[in-house]
């Protein structure tokens, strides 16, 4: 069996069905593609994989201690019955129930907040994904969320934090999810679409993705001249994309630039706004509100 083979054999997980769909803000079908395909690395983890992790332990206990139930754990990865691709690993559910999911997440202190008001689609997609695949009829969402961004950040960094005075700060909410048979279905279609192209190694539609443009950089390159009236539509779309890009990129370091002076005035590390905060993180990074995300 080749790697990409072995790869594809992983299936579709919880985690990846929002990708699956083109519904991820943060990760897109075609890098999806790419890793299943074994033609990228599999995501190795970042900064808030690695808080997850640090905390998953102890939110599935404080989560026990606030229901009062047992949780267990699945010590592995969860196939479909019939549909041998879709898979996912729980991050519990009730020895009592075990149609009850668990699902840990842990976050800062404004995206927390606004969990209230509306669940990230990427998280309902993986959880109704893990009812699909591991017969659930409800899963409960324990959330851990931080006093300060920047608090968490520094504690995943390894500054020396005490990480019990981090958690006396942090407080959970528990949200519930119910099954969906109307979601799962949408979902489903478009994991078999998906699917489809990693078995008949298709490569998806062209998109605007870092993964992407990394994988097209990679060819090869010829030194065979293309006429431009075949391509003459293609051509003009880059033109006007790139003209008016550049003049938007200029336009968004000034307007950086003029909030970090703002708030290195203030000696401040952010600026509340109707959408969320706009967060000067450690790394003097501007962090936007994630609500902005959804207008581009």
């Amino acid at each position: 069996m080749t790697t990409a083979q072995q790869r594809s054999t992983l299936g579709i997980g919880a985690s990846e069905i929002a990708a699956a769909n083109g519904i991820s803000r943060y990760d897109s079908r075609y890098g999806l593609w790419l890793r299943k395909t074994g033609r990228a690395d599999e995501f190795a983890g970042n900064v808030h994989t690695r808080l997850g992790n640090l905390c998953e332990p102890r939110i599935r206990q404080l989560y026990a201690d606030a229901t009062g139930e047992d949780v267990e754990i699945p010590p592995c990865s969860v196939f479909h019955p019939t549909v041998p691709w879709a898979r996912c690993t729980p991050d519990g559910r009730w020895v009592s129930n075990r149609r009850r999911k668990v699902q840990i997440k842990c976050t800062g202190y404004f995206v927390g907040r606004k969990w209230k008001y509306e669940i990230p689609l990427e998280i309902v997609a993986q959880v109704q994904w893990e009812m699909f695949v591991d017969d659930g009829d409800a899963c409960d969402i324990a959330v851990l969320v931080g006093s300060d961004e920047l608090e968490w950040e520094r504690f995943v960094l390894g500054h020396p934090v005490d990480p019990a005075e981090i958690f006396a700060r942090a407080t959970l909410e528990i949200f519930t999810v119910y099954r969906s048979d109307a979601d799962i279905a949408i979902l489903l279609d478009g994991a078999r679409a998906f699917w489809a192209l990693v078995e008949s190694d298709t490569q998806p539609p062209i998109d605007g993705s870092p993964e992407c443009r990394e994988h097209l950089n990679s060819k090869p390159g010829g030194s065979i001249v293309l006429d431009y009236e075949p391509h003459a539509a293609e051509v003009e779309e880059f033109r006007l994309a790139y003209v008016g890009g550049k003049a938007a990129e200029k336009r968004l370091e000034t307007a950086k630039n003029r909030i970090r002076e703002i708030l290195g005035i203030a000696e401040a590390d952010r600026i509340s706004t109707p959408a969320g905060p706009i967060v000067w993180t450690a790394n003097k990074q501007l962090r936007a509100p994630e609500a902005w995300t959804k207008e581009i």
